[in-house]
């Protein structure tokens, strides 16, 4: 009902039925202490709504019912009645007229243990439809309602509040004191601050990811706010992209704080030009002795449909065609398998002559 009266009346409309109705229920409980019988008061004070007021005449005994108190009573609610024909009206016209249909919904009033979801840019809406394809109830803040992720989470039925109101109205709105984590993937650093802020002032236990660009900046948010979390697109993607333009084969990226850990599966090849050659001959307590790398599993050439995870033999010496599986920083990576040498340099050879393809 309340998520209903939100929808079709704005705060002011609220704030009008709401006194009118209080007035009305206050009319009727004098009346009911006068007439001393509930159902004449209910009665009495229908009728008054509706306009078809029953004013007492001169003479009549006060034992009737009437009284100062009572005529009062009766005066206050016939008016209060008159105001809600006009009331009616606005509220159809707000909700007809005014195009209020097309606009992303509101969160419900009963909305619990959700997540909002502060900026729409495309990494914004990624996230927010990854958590609603989880199950988890999802609530986004954007200031732009020209934003292309407005209309997708529209599409989705998520809830969207839009426009410049201050962020703390927002996430109120948001209802962020009843959510179990704030998201904030704006692209402006000190807009993820004060969201982050403004949710931890509303909600102290709350639970916050915030996108920051500048590293020293996270270190500074980290050790002021606890239970944050601080990520940034560049450092998570970067090591990927680097590994990939060296010829590895990353399987996959664990975020750690503001680091990024490497998993890749490496083949012991023979070969100067391998790119596994380094590991060859070599232990599995040797790859791990620098420090950097973890071998988190091992899959040996002659028995190629099995992976053994947690390898028990650290002194086995890898095999042409064993496979390792590591989780490794980047300088650990590059440190097992070194990229391919790099051609002399000299003059360039003399094409011969011949005919071109």
């Amino acid at each position: 009902m309340l998520d209903a009266l939100r929808f079709f009346t704005s705060a002011r409309l609220r704030l009008l039925l709401t006194v009118a109705l209080g007035a009305v229920l206050l009319g009727g409980a004098v009346i009911w202490w006068s007439t001393g019988h509930l159902g004449w008061a209910l009665y009495y004070t229908l009728l008054d709504v509706a306009g078809a007021a029953n004013p007492d005449r001169p003479g009549d005994s006060p034992g009737d019912g009437s009284g100062p108190w009572a005529r009062a009573a009766q005066v206050i609610v016939t008016f209060c009645g008159i105001t809600f024909a006009p009331l009616a009206t606005a509220i159809a016209v707000e909700a007809l007229a005014t195009g209020r249909r097309g606009l992303p919904r509101s969160p419900g009033a009963g909305l619990r243990d959700h997540v909002v979801v502060v900026g729409l840019n495309n990494l914004g809406t990624r996230v927010a439809g990854m958590l609603r394809e989880t199950g988890v109830p999802v609530v986004c803040v954007e200031r732009d309602p020209q934003s292309q992720g407005v209309a997708a989470m529209r599409a989705l039925g998520v809830p969207v509040l839009l426009g410049d109101a201050p962020l703390d109205g927002q996430l109120r709105r948001a209802r962020v004191q009843h959510a179990r984590a704030v998201v904030s993937v704006t692209r402006d650093d000190a807009a993820n601050l004060e969201a982050a802020l403004e949710a931890r002032a509303i909600h102290p236990e709350i639970r916050i990811v915030v996108r920051l660009f500048d590293d020293e900046f996270a270190h500074h948010v980290y050790a002021t706010l606890g239970n944050v979390v601080s990520r940034s697109v560049s450092y998570l993607s970067a090591p990927g992209f680097a590994a990939a333009l060296m010829g590895r084969e990353v399987v996959g990226t664990l975020s750690v704080f503001r680091h990024v850990l490497l998993l890749a599966e490496l083949t012991a090849e023979s070969g100067e030009n391998g790119v596994g050659s380094s590991l060859l001959g070599r232990t599995v307590w040797e790859l791990e002795e620098a420090g950097g790398v973890r071998v988190v599993a091992v899959r040996l050439a002659r028995r190629p449909g099995v992976v053994f995870w947690n390898f028990a033999d650290r002194g086995h010496r890898l095999q042409a065609g064993d496979r390792v599986l590591v989780a490794a920083t980047r300088s650990g990576l590059a440190r097992l398998s070194p990229p391919p040498p790099v051609p002399p340099e000299g003059p360039p050879e003399e094409l011969s002559e011949g005919p071109t393809a």
